[in-house]
């Protein structure tokens, strides 16, 4: 919210109400209204300031400046400051190459935020601008003179042989030839100019991060340089109360999103120039979707606020509460934006680059993508309430209906679309394959602010593509949102989300904390959409990091058949704990199955390791990725290990069990290939099998035809051993012998006789290890599994000879098997 002694007449109640505010309060305590949210207001206060410093003897910050010689100086009058002209009268600019002039600068922010209490600062005039060009022809002349003079004296510059511009490159700002001085070092105007702008946002930033500390502010830059955008956001040229001019803001904000400022808008209704109320109306519906979204204008047009229209209004709310539903997850973007680069505001082409049409100007010119997200179609064009638009193969959701546009055909291209938008709708298209928050404000009147808008829980839209998947991120921030987030500072949980097999995945990249309660990290509901009438649906139910399991309720929306799950009593659902939601019908026995390949195999230790790289059957980017290594240890020791390999999760591995004394103290000549040990080929469904090498009938384990199945932190590993008598596995009272039934390994005080129905039982020692009497009468067999978190063990008989064992192994996402192969 912006305040500005621009305008001269009072032209709305707000404005004539804050102007009296100042003059019976005075201006801090008018702002601390404005922040005091038990005034209902709770708003932020920005002040616009100038870069020049007026030259007024006893002024401290002119005194400051030329006490210590950091003003940019005269080349007409060596040594002295540069004396130009602007609203202010005489004017000298500081010279932002000296720290000194950082420090000045710094000085007078601090004394206008004590002044002001401020929350950030609007930066005008930076280019530097100024009446005069260059050089004021008379300096008596202009000091007597309130008209700007518009002469100058002739430079160096004036005769170059390259020049950009039509105009002197001296219009309306410093003479190229004055010159900043640091460290014995002179550089000129005309080499410095296009530098001023960063130099400003630069020690205005410095400034405001010592006065605001661990807190965020804005800063908006008029003039920019490459490398701004971490400094400042930046608002467009003073445009024009024209469709044009609407169209042109397109454009601009593509061009500064590709240009490392992503947080930029134009001025809605124009800065120039009056505005009809259509134009206003779907001018606020674009904005909407700008990063920066901003009414201001000259004093001398037609108001553009949103509140003056009466006609308008409820049209202009309706568009503002739409930005308002989608804040939270803009700001992620914004967040992830400083976080790694790129843009926020992108044509669609970047979206699907090989797609001719989307590189026509109707397209790019008109259209444009939030992330990869959603395709923002607005109405650009008077009385315009059906509006053509270009649609690349794919699958495309309506963001207000949630209801399928279009599908993926294979081998079509894309292909126009006419949409009906009457005024105060605008058409916003889900991409397929996209996860992201939404929040839904169901009493408008008690969102005033971003701060009302904290308080109310995310819903969770999933878009699933074509096959099936979808991936997003949502970062939750302590401090609210802001335009410029620092993600070094820890007041921010920052999730990723992973949809794929009808399960919803949530991973923690980073942020403070996971174990903490924090009231902003929780969501309302799933919604998946597209699911009835594609899929049977008996249950839906989560699962925490601890690997709990609770059920939870799920409906059916109606018309666009989108799957709604929430829990009971409308209770929220917490980020923070949470590892996946999971639905789908009670004949579906396998829900967390993935279909594991062999990528590639290799050998190590002459032969006597086996390493192998194993990836699901999915595309590259929702592929799970496994680590095989398989050693022969002595001539009857083989060791063997799978671990999920994921940079973004160290999992727990037992450490020093396998002392490497062992290689030492037993030597063997064997190859692993000569052990007994197999897998599958490159290229095939994953499976292990170790047995006798003297007789591969005498099967010790194997996995072949086995599902391997996998959800995050959970292994789930079924395998065959050819042996009808199975011992070991714990401590156990009165077993010896393990019959069919299920055995639990998790060491307690339970003094109870095994039966080996559910739940299993254990003592005090969990013993990972079971003996097999092999078919030979004269072999045994010992199997080792490398872990201490909890097991259960499922046995089945399924023969004479033949046994089933089923371990899923529960907040680990490690197996790690020592086999011993022992002769009689």
């Amino acid at each position: 919210f912006f305040f500005s002694s621009r305008r001269r007449h009072t032209r709305s109640s707000l404005v004539s109400w804050a102007r009296r505010c100042v003059q019976e309060t005075g201006l801090k305590e008018f702002v601390q209204q404005l922040h005091d949210p038990k005034e209902g207001i709770d708003m932020k206060f920005v002040a616009i300031a100038n870069p020049g410093l007026k030259k007024e003897p006893g002024y401290k910050y002119y005194d400051n400046a030329i006490k210590h010689g950091v003003a940019i100086k005269s080349a007409l009058h060596y040594s002295e400051p540069f004396e130009g002209r602007t609203i202010a009268g005489v004017t000298i600019w500081l010279d932002f190459f000296d720290r000194t002039a950082v420090i000045v600068w710094a000085e007078g922010i601090y004394d206008l935020y004590q002044a002001s209490l401020f929350d950030g600062l609007w930066i005008k005039e930076n280019e530097p601008n100024q009446y005069c060009d260059g050089e004021c022809k008379s300096k008596s002349e202009c000091k007597k003179s309130k008209i700007p003079d518009p002469f100058h004296n002739a430079s160096e510059f004036d005769y170059i042989q390259y020049r950009p511009t039509p105009d002197p490159l001296e219009r309306t700002t410093l003479p190229m030839a004055a010159y900043h001085c640091c460290n014995d070092m002179f550089y000129k105007q005309y080499n410095t100019h296009n530098l001023f702008g960063l130099q400003v946002a630069k020690a205005t930033h410095e400034s405001l991060s010592g006065i605001f500390e661990d807190k965020r502010f804005l800063i908006a830059s008029r003039s920019t340089w490459p490398g701004s955008g971490h400094y400042s956001s930046h608002w467009l040229a003073e445009n024009y109360g024209t469709w044009d001019s609407m169209i042109a803001s397109i454009s601009g904000v593509l061009n500064f999103n590709i240009f490392g400022i992503p947080h930029v808008g134009a001025p809605i209704g124009g800065f120039y120039g009056n505005c009809t109320g259509e134009l206003l109306i779907r001018w606020y519906q674009l904005a909407s979707f700008h990063p920066l979204m901003l009414s201001y204008s000259s004093s001398n047009t037609n108001p553009k606020e949103a509140y003056v229209d009466e006609s308008a209004k409820q049209l202009i709310k309706n568009a503002i509460l739409e930005r308002y539903k989608l804040l939270s997850w803009m700001y992620s973007q914004m967040f992830e934006s400083f976080l790694w680069g790129g843009s926020v505001i992108q044509p669609i082409f970047f979206s699907f680059p090989e797609d001719e049409e989307t590189y026509k100007r109707e397209v790019i010119d008109r259209t444009f993508m939030w992330g990869n997200t959603l395709y923002v179609i607005p109405s650009l064009i008077a009385k315009q309430n059906h509006v053509r638009a270009y649609l690349p193969n794919w699958r495309w959701y309506d963001l207000k209906s949630f209801e399928m546009v279009t599908d993926y055909k294979e081998g079509r291209t894309g292909e126009y679309m006419m949409f009906d938008q009457p005024l105060g709708a605008i058409t916003v298209l889900i991409r397929g394959g996209s996860i992201f928050p939404y929040q839904r404000v169901a009493t408008p009147a008690k969102v005033m602010n971003v701060e009302d808008l904290r308080k109310i829980p995310a819903t969770i839209i999933v878009a699933p593509d074509h096959t099936g998947k979808a991936q997003g991120t949502f970062v939750i921030d302590s401090q609210g949102i802001k335009p410029h987030p620092d993600p070094n500072s820890n007041t921010y949980r920052h999730y990723s989300f992973t949809y794929m097999n009808q399960i919803f995945r949530i991973n923690k990249l980073a942020g403070f904390d996971f174990h903490e309660q924090y009231e902003q990290d929780y969501f309302w509901e799933l919604v998946i959409l597209d699911v009835f009438g594609r899929n049977n649906i008996d249950f839906a139910y989560m699962i925490d990091s601890k690997m709990n399991k609770r059920e939870l309720l799920f409906r059916r929306n109606y018309p666009s058949n989108s799957l709604i799950i929430t829990d009971k009593n409308a209770a929220k659902i917490p980020m923070y704990s949470l590892e996946s939601i999971v639905w789908g019908s009670a004949e579906q026995h396998n829900l967390c199955k993935f279909g594991i390949n062999v990528e590639k195999v290799s050998y190590a230790d002459e032969g006597k390791t086996m390493i192998s790289s194993l990836v699901s059957s999915e595309p590259k980017e929702y592929q799970l990725k496994f680590d095989m290594k398989a050693s022969i240890l002595t001539d009857q020791i083989i060791s063997m290990q799978i671990i999920l390999n994921d940079p973004g999760h160290s999992p727990w591995i037992v450490p020093g069990v396998v002392d490497e004394k062992i290689r030492k103290t037993f030597k063997t000549n064997k190859k692993i290939d000569q052990s007994g040990f197999h897998i599958s080929p490159v290229g095939k469904p994953f499976s292990f099998e170790l047995s006798d090498p003297e007789d591969s009938h005498d099967i010790i384990f194997t996995t072949k035809n086995m599902p391997f199945e996998y959800v995050r932190n959970f292994m789930h590993l079924k395998f065959m051993v050819s042996s009808k008598h199975v011992f070991g596995l714990g401590e156990r009272v009165n077993k010896f012998e393990l019959k069919d039934g299920l055995y639990s390994l998790w060491n307690y005080d339970n003094n109870v006789a095994e039966t080996g129905l559910p739940p299993g039982n254990n003592l005090y020692g969990s013993h990972l290890f079971y003996l097999l009497h092999l078919n030979d009468p004269k072999k045994w067999a010992g199997v080792f599994f490398l872990n201490s978190n909890p097991v259960d063990v499922k046995i089945q008989h399924i023969a004479v000879s033949y046994t089933h064992l089923t371990l899923p192994t529960k907040a680990q996402v490690q197996i790690s098997v020592v086999a011993v192969s022992l002769k009689k």
